[in-house]
């Protein structure tokens, strides 16, 4: 969460590439904690939190397919790799992150833009469940980021607009090999009751362990105006 204190000091790349993947660091996905299951979950769980912070995007060759054995540049990529179910199916989740990010303008739009990104919640060190948004002039974007293998039903999470929610990813999806955890239907917000609610617009939300969620609810049309005039004045 530190990133965000300094990130406007500067114009960012997020980069996870090949400085981090050589030299007897291991690979992104050799890094990660726990057994084979767990560092496959939480790789998709890093790379949904890169695409969604601000900031333009590097990656290495071979990180796409969760590739474990490190880049040799007297080797090609072990693309035999994609054989494998399971890395076949990262290699999926990796092409549809792409896709997303390009067919929502808010993801990229505003990055070096105070205005585009906003914590919900940066301090759940209990629970160790982070989320943020990211906004344009057409609409909001959560991103609910699940760091531990605990998983829950019904977590609340405060969101920017009364609206309906619709999740547009979930790393645990069946199809990149997870555990199919989702929320199927689009979410509706509801009001918080207590007064010192830093988000009086609520929804409830399922999270598997592990889990990346995006959602996304278009703005409001007084909404939209607003943050287009405000942007003119300055």
């Amino acid at each position: 969460t530190f990133s965000m204190a300094y990130f406007y000091s500067e114009r960012f790349l997020c980069e996870l590439s090949h400085d981090e993947n050589v030299h007897g660091k291991k690979t992104v996905v050799d890094r990660m904690f726990g057994d084979y299951d767990q560092k496959f979950a939480q790789c998709r769980n890093l790379y949904a939190y890169m695409f969604a912070h601000p900031g333009k995007k590097l990656t290495f060759m071979g990180s796409e397919i969760a590739q474990f054995r490190e880049f040799d540049e007297k080797k090609p990529i072990d693309w035999f790799l994609l054989d494998y179910p399971r890395h076949r199916a990262f290699q999926r989740y990796f092409t549809d992150l792409n896709k997303i990010y390009d067919a929502h303008p808010c993801l990229y739009a505003h990055d070096y833009d105070m205005e585009g990104f906003k914590w919900i919640d940066a301090d759940n060190a209990r629970q160790s469940i982070f989320s943020f948004y990211r906004e344009d002039e057409k609409e909001y974007l959560v991103c609910v980021l699940n760091m531990t293998g605990a998983s829950y039903e019904d977590f609340n999470l405060g969101v920017p607009q009364k609206g309906s929610w619709s999740e547009i990813l979930n790393s645990e999806k069946d199809i990149y090999d997870g555990c199919n955890m989702c929320n199927f239907e689009p979410v509706k917000s509801w009001t918080a009751k207590e007064e010192n609610a830093k988000f009086k617009d609520q929804i409830t939300v399922r999270i598997a362990p592990y889990a990346a969620i995006w959602l996304v609810c278009p703005k409001r049309r007084s909404t939209a105006a607003g943050r287009k005039e405000k942007k003119g004045g300055e």
